[in-house]
């Protein structure tokens, strides 16, 4: 079993992933419908491994409750009927919690699965990054 170092997301890294979030060169739309876009990426040819992003205008919800929607553990269950379990393991820093997010997705055959390091950083507003 290989074991892989996971860096704790810094200002560069956050910034990088916001760059790929708006850049649009290399990723084909797949979906794009009442305030829904879906773009895919392909990562590996061999495997039909592809990256996706999505991206969902809510213009009568601020950024900060969406978020706090999305990463309430105890809240997600009362709207989220997929949910398995959830729950935060631990808090990195100040501005970095990890989680864990388990679901039932329609159509597969098993649940799917997450734990994921919930980066926030409070910027100010800025020009678009290139891509």
């Amino acid at each position: 079993m290989s074991v892989e170092t996971v860096a704790i997301p810094d200002d560069r890294a956050f910034a990088s992933f916001k760059a790929e979030c708006l850049c649009e060169e290399g990723w084909t739309v797949t979906y794009n419908k009442s305030g829904i876009t879906v773009w895919i990426q392909n990562v590996d040819e061999e495997k039909s491994l592809h990256k996706i992003k999505c991206r969902m205008v809510c213009s009568e919800v601020s950024a900060e409750t969406m978020y706090d929607v999305l990463h309430d553990t105890e809240y997600r269950r009362k709207w989220d009927s997929s949910v398995i379990e959830t729950f935060d393991i631990g808090r990195l820093t100040v501005n970095t919690d990890v989680g864990y997010y388990s679901s039932a997705i329609p159509l597969m055959l098993e649940q799917s699965y997450a734990a994921a390091i919930h980066p926030v950083l409070e910027q100010s507003p800025a020009a678009p990054v290139p891509c």
